[in-house]
């Protein structure tokens, strides 16, 4: 059980989602009333943490229409859960593989932010810009581009996008210009079923993914530089704009465009590596297999081949929406009457727990991308097709895994599967969570829906 204390501002409340917990709706923070903390109260969560594997788990506010300044402002973190078969892997970073005193650990997460400052170095967030802000000046782990002091051997690193809107590609290059290959081990949800080697040209990570690499310094002298650079060109949150030719020779300190070098490591000091990790090794033998000829046939309104359909698209009135096809069009997020009346949201999904679903999610326009987040489950990717054509896209490195958010690229439709279990404890995780584009200004302008899992 955590506490979470409220001692924000008066009149600022508090919601904490933590994404990867499977937890029952009262604990999951999603942005209902009944979830809000109040200034100067407390709610206490229960994250059981025995029905979730080894992951990258995150929180943050999630309050009500406030998300994207509560967020931008700080107000999230990192949750790093483990089980005995991640140990049992060895690898970097495990409990026997510690550095030496003053140094990193070999298990490191990785929080990208990118944020805008005021004259007096104080943080400045536009209420207005409802696109999706995008910031000028990067962090890692909340200092500007900081230098981190490494050894010549592997290590793990749990990349967080954390910034409101803005899409990275991460390579890794030495200050002599040549690439270091990323192994991805995991994402959102755990680990892979075994690691996949990523291309030089590096990986695309959205708001609020997570992805885990490993990362083997070794053969590079003392004293040699690594940068991880953003090859990714975005100058407002519509979308990316496109990846940069030659990522190798990005400037040191990124421009206003987001390209540039983001962190730097230091080859410094020499440490044995008792690690066992081997590119292209099996992680886990226990990957769950979800069927497509299990999954229940499409509702009212969708279309073969799914059972929910969701279409992510803008209002005539600018508003952002998701259109659940239930013959009403796109509605914008209701959460209901606000206290003291009793919760009401509007339901858009109730889904049964033990059965199987195969979501489709779809964004017809070539202007803007969303990364959709999806509370409480996590999901294998069956596909991404075209929005048009139909032609199958395949799947990227970075989506092998389990996992919970989504990124859903101009012009393309994802095809989802997952079962509903419910916990060993008491909750059952039944109740009331949302879906959401995690662009987390659109997300504040409706663009949620509430679904719900039923007994």
């Amino acid at each position: 059980m955590i506490r979470i204390h409220n001692n924000l501002s008066p009149g600022v409340n508090s919601i904490v989602h933590h994404h990867g917990a499977h937890v029952g709706s009262d604990w999951d923070g999603s942005a209902l009333w009944s979830q809000q903390i109040q200034p100067g109260t407390f709610k206490d969560f229960v994250y059981p943490n025995d029905d979730d594997i080894a992951a990258t788990h995150w929180y943050h506010d999630h309050d009500i229409d406030f998300t994207g300044q509560n967020v931008f402002m700080g107000l999230e973190g990192m949750f790093l859960l483990h089980d005995a078969g991640e140990l049992a892997l060895n690898l970097p970073g495990n409990p026997i593989d510690q550095p030496p005193a003053g140094e990193l650990p070999f298990d490191m997460p990785l929080v990208i932010q990118d944020r805008v400052f005021d004259a007096n170095g104080q943080l400045a967030y536009n209420p207005f810009n409802f696109g999706g802000v995008i910031g000028d000046t990067f962090l890692v782990n909340g200092a500007i581009q900081p230098t981190a002091r490494v050894a010549p051997r592997k290590y793990r690193f749990r990349i967080l996008n954390g910034s409101n809107a803005r899409f990275y590609q991460l390579a890794l290059f030495t200050n002599a210009g040549v690439p270091i290959p990323f192994h991805i081990v995991g994402s959102d949800g755990g680990l892979y079923k075994t690691a996949v080697q990523v291309d030089p040209r590096g990986f695309m990570i959205a708001p609020a993914e997570r992805v885990e690499v490993i990362v083997d310094f070794s053969g590079l002298a003392i004293g040699t530089k690594v940068f991880l650079n953003n090859c990714m060109v975005q100058t407002d949150g519509r979308k990316p704009a496109g990846v940069v030719a030659n990522c190798a020779t990005v400037p040191q300190v990124p421009g206003s465009d987001g390209v540039g070098s983001l962190l730097s490591f230091n080859v410094a000091f020499s440490w044995p590596d008792p690690s066992s990790f081997t590119p292209g090794q099996t992680l886990r033998t226990d990957f769950p297999v979800y069927n497509p000829a299990e999954a229940l046939p499409p509702v009212p309104g969708s279309k073969p081949g799914a059972t929910h359909d969701w279409r992510f698209e803008r209002g005539r009135g600018g508003e952002w929406l998701v259109n659940c096809f239930n013959g009403a069009g796109a509605q914008a997020f209701d959460p209901g009457p606000k206290p003291p009346a009793p919760e009401n949201p509007r339901v858009d999904a109730k889904c049964k727990v033990g059965t199987t679903e195969i979501w489709r999610l779809i964004n017809g326009s070539g202007g803007w991308a969303h990364p959709v987040h999806i509370h409480r489950n996590q999901f294998q990717i069956l596909d991404r097709v075209d929005s048009g054509s139909g032609r199958s896209l395949g799947l990227l490195p970075t989506q092998l895994g389990l996992k919970d958010v989504f990124r859903l690229e101009q012009n393309t439709t994802i095809l989802l599967i997952t079962k509903y279990t419910s916990g060993p404890t008491s909750d059952k995780q039944l109740g009331k969570y949302v879906m959401h584009c995690h662009n987390v200004e659109h997300e504040d302008m409706a663009m949620m829906i509430v679904w719900e899992v039923t007994p």
